[in-house]
């Protein structure tokens, strides 16, 4: 489905899968909210959906992939997509696998910029992070058994924060953070998520490489 340059003042729901294919974040194909709700919200039966090209902004959660304990959100892409003014984060994942991000700009949010919960191989790669109160990105799981598992986070730019860069939480194993350049984070405090640019808490066989770390 491609969405032509406009500004749309609604919610998308997805349910199945889809190529979702906006005219490109800056040009602009614009979905705006009004403080609350989910910009795009992609559900556990929606396997390899795409979404690529939108600007999405001043929702609660820009984008939120639900997956289920029971049904796993599976390969799903977020591409080339702007994400602002988001009051609680931009994007949240929760039982997503196989997921590529990439390309996208997440700047000016009150909470975070991406929060994956539960998920498994996914590539989060190239994006730029910045101007956002809460942390920039988290893994984490829900129990020994209910982990995030074998993520790779790298290439991104990441600064100016409130909270953490990257934090890698419990109930995590096998996270690669390979060649991100992160600074300038945790000018506030609050949360728990005052460890610096990258936070290891409690998590297990993380490999930290090649990354450039600077005024945390």
């Amino acid at each position: 489905v491609h969405v032509l340059d406009g500004v749309y003042t609604t919610s998308v729901t997805i349910n199945k899968p889809l190529y979702l294919d906006g005219s490109g974040s800056s040009s602009t194909t614009l979905l705006e909210g009004s403080g609350s709700g989910n910009g795009i919200y992609v559900d556990r039966f929606a396997d390899g959906t795409t979404i690529e090209g939108f600007a999405i902004r001043n929702f609660g959660y820009g984008l939120y992939l639900a997956g289920w304990s029971t049904n796993s959100l599976d390969g799903i892409t977020v591409t080339n997509c702007a994400l602002e003014r988001n009051v609680t984060g931009a994007i949240t994942a929760t039982y997503v696998n196989n997921g590529y991000f990439a390309d996208n700009t997440i700047h000016n949010d009150n909470g975070f910029g991406i929060d994956l919960y539960v998920c498994d191989d996914n590539t989060i790669v190239n994006n730029h992070i910045y101007d956002n109160v809460g942390f920039g990105l988290r893994v984490y799981g829900a129990s020994a058994s209910d982990t995030s598992d074998n993520n790779v986070i790298s290439l991104n730019n990441i600064h100016d924060l409130g909270w953490d860069g990257v934090r890698i939480g419990e109930r995590v194993k096998n996270t690669e953070v390979l060649t991100n350049t992160i600074s300038n984070t945790n000018a506030g405090s609050g949360g728990g998520f005052d460890l610096g640019g990258i936070a290891l808490y409690r998590s297990i066989d993380t490999r930290v490489e090649c990354n450039t770390i600077t005024y945390v």
